[in-house]
């Protein structure tokens, strides 16, 4: 018999519904609506504009009675991928609970998360673990629960697109993409309004997410800015005139031209981001970017394929649905925006790749299960009532116990501030207001966290253009087109540089594509290639010069950030050694607030790059933040 289910995203610029019939051997698509969230007082939470949208629709449309799979947003959603020593499933299954175990920034008691095996690694074994905070799941389920709406499923944005998506990447030869043993994924880009989801996808099935905190609204706030316009007359001109000219376009009118640039520079950090997971996926997991699928409401800006396709040298087209459990109905639609509600509502019908909802997060009144559990609970009753008493002095017990600490905690507290203990709400009050008259506001932070690090990765990303295969090095010294790396430039030259000018090294690095001569013309070098602890015949000493800063074939990026109110304790990886004192020389004179950087220990190799740790005393949070230091 054919049952009807309705995906739900919960978007945070609008409410994707989508209805489908599901038979035993297909799912037919019914109905799809699209409700948008109108401008809401500051201070409301997105989630429950959301919801209630997503109820006046349903009622609206006599919805109200079809089960639901929720789709939550990407950035209510955590994601890691961990490694395991071993590929079996099952042993995976039983252990990836003690090994996601303080991988997230709150207990796994706080959170609902699940996990699914992905294909594994050679010898190694994978999983992806989603989670979100319990009280969100929570919060849903109430809302739902009280319009006695049954809920089937709750799960995220990234892993609703990956039920539907299509999955097979394009297969580009080893000799061609420089990759050796990697397994090659599509990376689906999903631009919403205030955020971007990107999900590594391979031919069966994900691999892993991340969520970029930047969409469509931060292009529309540039244009508003360059046009002189509200936000409204924004959007509009974004969704009607906007555009990104293909290199070879004539150049657009000056008003255009302003706009076009304005577009562009708005783009650039999800530009950057793309770069940095297509360089973080290959590194750390092994897994090659061979293309790339747009969408989300962002991705429908004029231009926006062929402006990434020349950034990042790679296929760019849009996303595409795949008939997936005899998926039917669904050609001939636009499903840039609805394709998470869609994939929300296949994943309740088969099997959900990730399913957050369960029966201690839903919220439920007990009403229903009592009914159930009658007979059980009637055997039950009397032997609750002889221990009443006993469990009732067990509480009272608990809870002088927890006041006692919470006292002891309140004296330490006060200490630590006042210099002495205090119990007593007036005279904490009164020490309070002894320093009503000083001006409080010099102890507040200018700006967060998250400014600090947009700041950091500014500072330490390449000046000016990507170079091309083939095409002289940012320094004017050719480029390898086998290995991507700078070859010399002629005789007594390194990277364009005069031998006199590098330090001396000892073994050629003919592996990284460099060619080290004297001036005479000929190859210097001991012909050593080996590495040792001492990191003697590395790279360190090859390469741009101590000033150049970072260069594109350094290929940096940062494996861990960890701010803190006084030191940014940070793990970088580049290809080459030298990276380490390039990137110190250029957070400190790009970054006022620094005030020193000291190294936490030798650089190690990984996977053929280099690693290493440093931490950086600063008052980023109150000082200066750019400038010269």
């Amino acid at each position: 018999m054919a049952q009807k289910i309705i995906g739900l995203d919960l978007g945070s610029h609008a409410v994707k519904a989508v209805l489908v019939s599901t038979g035993l051997r297909s799912v037919q698509v019914l109905d799809v609506h699209e409700e948008p969230i109108s401008a809401r007082q500051g201070g409301e939470d997105p989630l429950d504009a959301a919801l209630e949208v997503a109820l006046a629709v349903l009622r609206r449309r006599g919805w109200i009675h079809y089960p639901v799979a929720v789709v939550l947003p990407g950035t209510l959603g955590s994601y890691r991928l961990l490694k395991f020593p071993f590929p079996d499933a099952r042993r995976i299954g039983q252990a990836v609970v003690f090994e996601a175990d303080g991988q997230f920034p709150v207990s796994l008691e706080a959170l609902e998360h699940d996990h699914m095996v992905l294909p594994p690694h050679g010898n190694e074994g994978r999983a992806l673990v989603v989670a979100t905070r319990q009280e969100l799941i929570a919060r849903v389920s109430t809302a739902l629960s009280q319009a006695h709406i049954d809920v089937k499923l709750v799960t995220v944005s990234p892993l609703a697109l990956a039920q539907v998506m299509v999955g097979t990447p394009v297969i580009v030869p080893e000799a061609e993409s420089g990759e050796e043993s990697s397994d090659p994924v599509t990376l689906v880009v999903d631009i919403g309004h205030r955020s971007t989801e990107m999900l590594a996808l391979g031919a069966k099935g994900p691999y892993t997410a991340r969520v970029l905190r930047r969409g469509g609204v931060h292009v529309t706030r540039a244009l508003a800015k360059v046009l002189d316009v509200d936000l409204a007359r924004a959007e509009t001109y974004k969704l009607k005139e906007a555009f990104l000219p293909a290199a070879d376009d004539p150049p657009p009118a000056p008003e255009a031209l302003r706009a076009c640039r304005a577009v562009a520079q708005a783009l650039e950090p999800l530009v950057r981001e793309l770069e940095h997971t297509r360089i973080w996926l290959r590194a750390e997991y092994g897994y090659a970017v061979t293309s790339i699928r747009l969408m989300g409401g962002g991705s429908r800006l004029r231009g926006l394929s062929g402006y990434l396709q020349e950034q990042l040298e790679l296929p760019v087209s849009a996303g595409e649905i795949q008939p997936v459990g005899g998926l039917r109905k669904h050609t001939g639609r636009d499903w840039t925006q609805a394709a998470a509600a869609l994939g929300g509502a296949v994943g309740a019908h088969r099997r959900p790749m990730v399913q957050l909802f369960t029966e201690a997060a839903s919220g439920a009144e007990a009403g229903g299960w009592l009914l159930e559990k009658l007979p059980t609970v009637a055997a039950m009753g009397l032997a609750i009532i002889a221990f009443g008493a006993l469990d009732t002095m067990a509480r009272l017990s608990a809870l002088d116990a927890q006041e006692q600490a919470y006292r002891a905690e309140l004296g330490d507290a006060t200490e630590s501030v006042f210099g002495e203990k205090l119990y007593d709400e007036t005279a904490i009050q009164a020490r309070l207001s002894a320093v009503g008259g000083q001006d409080l506001t010099s102890f507040v932070a200018k700006r967060g966290a998250v400014e600090i690090l947009a700041t950091i990765v500014k500072a330490s990303t390449p000046e000016g253009p990507k170079p091309a295969a083939g095409a002289a090095g940012l320094d004017g010294a050719p480029v390898d087109p086998a290995t991507g790396m700078p070859v010399s430039s002629g005789p007594g030259l390194v990277n364009g540089h005069p031998v006199d000018d590098v330090a001396p090294y000892s073994g050629p690095l003919a592996g990284r594509g460099y060619t080290i001569t004297g001036p005479d013309g000929e190859p210097v070098g001991d012909g050593d290639d080996d590495d040792d602890e001492e990191g003697e015949g590395e790279e360190a000493a090859i390469g741009p010069g101590p000033d150049s800063g970072i260069a594109w074939d350094d290929e940096l990026y940062f494996k861990a950030v960890d701010i803190r109110p006084m030191k940014i304790a940070i793990t970088a990886s580049a290809l080459r050694t030298s990276a380490k004192e390039r990137l110190d020389i250029e957070l400190k004179s790009k970054i006022a607030c620094i005030k020193s950087i000291s190294s936490g220990g030798k650089t190690r190799s990984e996977n053929d790059r280099k690693v290493w740790e440093f931490e950086i005393d600063h008052d980023c949070f109150h000082g200066q933040l750019e400038g010269q230091s």
